[in-house]
């Protein structure tokens, strides 16, 4: 009789942890698997199929996290990825002088002359 599960007990399949492990897995195999086939042209569909497994994905893994308890800050490697990603976008949506686009990219304003300063007029058709 010990290795017999009394019916009062909860098996792991009740448990939210274990659902919600599963979840994540799903939403995860979602965007690496079947994503990208709707993806294929670029489709608004495929957007909001991308969209609705990585909402499903945080939301689950955020939910898991906060009913687990454990709320310590662990440290990996990954978060210097992390940290370089925001480093980038932080950097590409930050306006440049015309003299550091002009030092960082000397050509520019030769093969695009409309994005230069001293465009004077936009192209006509």
């Amino acid at each position: 009789m010990d290795g017999i599960p009394l019916p009062t007990e909860k098996s792991d399949a009740d448990q939210p942890n274990t659902w919600l492990t599963h979840a994540c897995d799903f939403a995860l195999m979602g965007v690496i698997f079947v994503a990208p086939y709707f993806m294929g042209g670029r489709h608004p569909l495929g957007q909001l199929v991308f969209v609705l497994f990585v909402v499903l994905f945080a939301v689950t893994w955020l939910v898991q996290k906060t009913l687990a308890g454990d709320r310590r800050w662990r440290s990996s490697a990954a978060q210097w990825i992390v940290l370089a990603g925001i480093t980038v976008l932080v950097v590409q949506l930050t306006p440049l002088p015309t003299a550091t686009v002009n030092w960082l990219a000397p050509r520019s304003a030769e093969t695009m002359p409309l994005w230069s300063a001293d465009a004077d007029s936009p192209v006509r058709l």
